[in-house]
């Protein structure tokens, strides 16, 4: 009797939550004993498995995870499902699952910070790209996490990812320099910065320009010099003026960039290059950049033509009624 038919046996002599743990047990493990599942098989697994999963016990779902892992058929909806779990459930599809693709893993360490970026560093066929950032994100010992620091003093501005595409979510240790923010943000200014991570994996840059100009305090017409130039400068100054760590500044910047930073070579570059910026250079750099963005709004409101307007005793012109 094969695993798969002893599975469903048991559970015609149980009931409740038992049953569902080895129903959803019991789809997975026969699921991939199907050598070439057909399209309504896997809409079945799939549908199963979400009318399952708020029942079912974590034991349970680091069992689906461990199952499905090597299974290359197997829902991507369940796949990702299980994936964002914490990584002593998903650590066997963080590691093995060949339907995780390379913005799949960016997205989930973008998530869920350093536990899954270990594990995602033992995949044998790991780009060079990402397990060089992920060797960024966890030198020195510091970890990622996606969980806010307790103590204010540890605090760090951070941005949660919603949904995302090309990037990484990461922090580093804290910043020898002061931060440009205060050391205990209030909940508006924190926000503010929050939205930053979001909007550039949405991959729609104007988001990410109108939180950028938000934070910074700028007119959004200023934000585009920023985001769309060539070289990246002035993406580099802003996000060092907000003090963000390096790891989240690249994420930022790959998001936003997302054929620039293909190799180990181009995100040490860049590392090096943002940890070399200075503070004080960040702010003389926006001193001068603010104030050339207010000139250049005041001369194109000079510039507008200026429609006439009727004086306040002037009649207005009368219109015949048609008809």
């Amino acid at each position: 009797m094969s695993q798969s038919a002893y599975d469903f046996r048991r559970i015609e002599n149980t009931s409740g939550r038992q049953r569902s743990e080895q129903l959803y047990r019991a789809s997975a493990s026969a699921f991939v004993s199907l050598s070439r599942p057909a399209k309504v098989d896997i809409q079945q697994f799939e549908e199963l498995s979400d009318a399952l999963y708020d029942r079912v016990s974590d034991e349970a779902k680091r069992y689906v995870a461990a199952v499905l892992a090597p299974n290359g058929c197997a829902p991507l909806a369940v796949i990702r499902r299980l994936a964002n779990e914490p990584a002593s459930i998903s650590a066997p599809l963080l590691a093995q699952s060949p339907l995780l693709t390379p913005a799949a893993l960016v997205a989930l360490i973008a998530r869920h910070g350093d536990g899954h970026a270990r594990v995602i560093a033992k995949r044998s066929d790991l780009d060079p790209a990402i397990r060089a950032l992920v060797a960024l994100l966890i030198r020195d010992g510091s970890g990622v996490t996606a969980e806010p620091a307790e103590a204010p003093e540890q605090q760090r501005i951070k941005a949660s990812a919603e949904d995302v595409r090309t990037a990484l979510r990461a922090t580093m240790a804290a910043n020898a320099e002061p931060a440009v923010l205060p050391a205990n943000p209030s909940p508006s200014r924190e926000a503010l910065l929050a939205r930053l991570m979001p909007t550039a994996l949405s991959g729609n840059p104007r988001f990410f320009r109108t939180a950028l100009a938000d934070a910074l305090d700028l007119p959004f017409a200023a934000t585009e010099s920023i985001v769309e130039e060539n070289g990246a400068t002035n993406l580099l100054f802003a996000l060092r003026l907000l003090a963000l760590p390096v790891a989240e500044a690249f994420m930022i910047a790959a998001a936003l960039n997302p054929g620039r930073y293909l190799t180990p070579h181009t995100i040490s570059h860049f590392a090096k290059r943002y940890e070399a910026l200075t503070l004080d250079a960040a702010r003389d750099w926006f001193d001068g950049f603010r104030a050339a963005s207010f000139d250049a709004l005041a001369e194109a409101e000079a510039a507008m033509p200026v429609l006439h307007q009727p004086p306040a005793n002037e009649a207005l012109p009368r219109f015949r009624r048609a008809g």
